[in-house]
């Protein structure tokens, strides 16, 4: 992969002069467990995929031993007002 467009902790997007893009999703003492933050960079970079008509292929895949078990659900049985989780959900859907 040539280009580094987004980094984080939780995920790594790469994206090359092919057309092709690669996002890694780096959690793997959670099985990758989708947080909220991690959520909100894979739309992130959805999006920004979605517009680069150069983008033909797009691999996501799991750091360690499992792809993503899914939802983060300790984060979410911790948000104290389940208000900040709609607000997250409707955002996400825009």
């Amino acid at each position: 992969m040539s280009k580094q467009v987004e980094k984080s902790t939780s995920t790594v997007f790469d994206h090359s002069k092919f057309g092709i893009a690669r996002i890694v999703i780096k959690d793997p003492t959670n099985y990758n467990a989708l947080s909220l933050r991690t959520i909100e960079l894979l739309t992130k970079i959805l999006k920004s995929l979605n517009d680069d008509k150069k983008t033909k292929v797009i691999i996501i895949e799991g750091f360690g031993k499992g792809f993503s078990a899914g939802h983060d659900l300790k984060e979410i049985w911790s948000l104290k007002k389940k208000s900040k989780y709609n607000k997250f959900l409707m955002h996400a859907r825009n």
